[in-house]
């Protein structure tokens, strides 16, 4: 309980504050639109800029890759009660995600987004609702065990390579919490496009709060109802919704049903969004003459590449099915271009600036308490990917255990619902 509370609530101050970090530069250099932009200003280097948005689109991509995964999982789940169907087919859904993204990712400019993503916060407050509605009536599990302090032996096992049958579990789920929290990546492209950029403080404050309520109420209760053995062998989005909607033996019920598509459209909403961030992004590298034009070229090269972009991230889902690696790159990357990554870039912006005595005493140590649990917790990504690089039967695992992931998931002999 302890940790686990800590862990859900440090983390939304320190987005707020990275954030407010970039905002910061932002008034500095109001040409930015891109954590690029903004790196290329404060260092003048084309090599550091390039090297940055390599880093931060390979980030988003991933991203994108990991929630289309969840989208098609979401509507995957409507036929899982088949007993005959155990993955197969899943490929079917991954490609009707990415069809429903493209024309989507053909808005452009995030304003046009703006209904959309009214329409992702309420879905994703109807499941919240939905889903611990039902916790709270099926009951508490008789055997469910809860405590306040750390589990041990969860912990060590997250940090082992061996730990939870060599799966390769996240570090104590905070890279998975750092890539569900985690927009400092988008925020510059936002504020580029708001009406009054000096309103975005008072947006950020108001609207980070709402997912602190989605982790801390789903986090929570599902802890409290089911366990922490059922918390730790809830891996994937179809574990999720199963130790949910399935509890009760009377089967789905049309409240359960109405959850689902309302997750798996605030999952659609988000995937839309980094789409566009990730075109728009490739298209001013490509060519950025004709970006920001509205004619019938412009929209061809959009169309092309986020047609590719798309792709790319259908691939990645398709050959990326091992949790472990996922949530690791995910977590190591975040890490690095949404928490550290902003600090440096303020940092910087200060000393160019030559406004470091000015600077408030109580933010240095929040800055070094900051970047030193970072390089904690990078230094064992690292050694954990070192780990894993080095160890010959666990490369082999993986190699065999995705290929065959892979054959299931495009076998549809068995798809009968």
């Amino acid at each position: 309980w302890i940790l686990g509370m800590f862990i859900l609530i440090f983390l939304w101050p320190l987005n707020l504050y990275t954030a407010h970090l970039l905002w910061r530069c932002r008034n500095v250099f109001p040409g930015a639109i891109s954590i690029g932009d903004l790196v290329y200003y404060l260092t003048r280097s084309p090599v550091a800029m390039y090297v940055t948005v390599f880093f931060v689109n390979v980030t988003i991509l991933l991203t994108l890759a990991s929630q289309i995964e969840t989208s098609s999982a979401n509507i995957y789940w409507f036929f899982s009660d088949n007993p005959m169907l155990d993955g197969e087919c899943y490929v079917i859904f991954l490609v009707g995600v990415c069809a429903v993204l493209f024309p989507l990712t053909q808005l452009r400019y995030l304003h046009s987004l703006t209904g959309m993503n009214i329409v992702n916060i309420i879905c994703m407050l109807i499941f919240v609702c939905i889903s611990v509605y039902y916790l709270v009536m099926t009951g508490r599990d008789p055997g469910a065990v809860t405590r306040p302090e750390p589990n041990s032996k969860a912990i060590k096992d997250s940090i082992e390579l061996d730990g939870f049958d060599g799966e390769g579990p996240p570090i104590l789920g905070i890279d998975i919490i750092i890539t569900a929290y985690y927009y400092q990546l988008i925020i510059l492209e936002i504020i580029a496009e708001m009406e009054d950029p000096a309103e975005f403080p008072k947006a950020n404050y108001w609207s980070t709060p709402i997912v602190l309520f989605v982790a801390l109420a789903s986090a929570a209760t599902q802890y409290y109802y089911q366990g922490e053995e059922e918390e730790l062998k809830d891996s994937t989005v179809q574990q999720v919704l199963t130790s949910i909607f399935d509890y009760d033996t009377d089967g789905r019920s049309v409240a359960a049903h109405v959850a689902v598509i309302c997750f798996s459209v605030h999952m659609i909403g988000c995937c839309v969004l980094r789409s566009v961030i990730l075109t728009r992004s490739f298209h001013l590298l490509i060519n950025p003459v004709v970006a920001n034009k509205n004619n019938w070229r412009a929209r061809l090269e959009w169309a092309g590449i986020s047609f590719v972009v798309i792709l790319v991230a259908f691939v990645l889902t398709i050959f990326i099915r091992y949790l472990g690696l996922m949530a690791l790159l995910n977590g190591f990357l975040a890490l690095l271009t949404s928490i550290i990554l902003p600090i440096v870039c303020y940092l910087i912006c200060c000393g160019k600036r030559k406004i470091f005595k000015k600077m408030p005493k109580l933010e240095w140590p929040i800055i070094g308490l900051i970047l030193g649990l970072a390089a904690v917790t990078v230094i064992v990504y690292i050694l954990k990917l070192v780990e894993r690089v080095n160890k010959s039967d666990v490369a082999d695992n993986f190699t065999n255990s995705t290929l065959s992931q892979v054959e299931t998931i495009m076998d549809c002999s068995n798809f009968i619902y």
